[in-house]
């Protein structure tokens, strides 16, 4: 797996943001996911998470 290939994915009906770097895996959730998901139009958030697992 490499970074920066640009592909979006779902977790329990929320788009995230996968970063690797050197043996980090970043999970973003997506600060548009209001804009994704229908049923969430009117729920804007204001705040997202950060999770940061390693591979070691």
């Amino acid at each position: 797996m490499t970074s920066g290939k640009g592909q979006l994915l779902c977790i329990n009906q929320s788009p995230v943001n996968l970063t690797l770097v050197g043996t980090e895996i970043w999970v973003t959730e997506s600060q548009i996911r209001h804009r994704l998901i229908p049923e969430e139009a009117g729920n804007i958030p204001d705040r997202f998470f950060i999770r940061r697992f390693g591979l070691n």
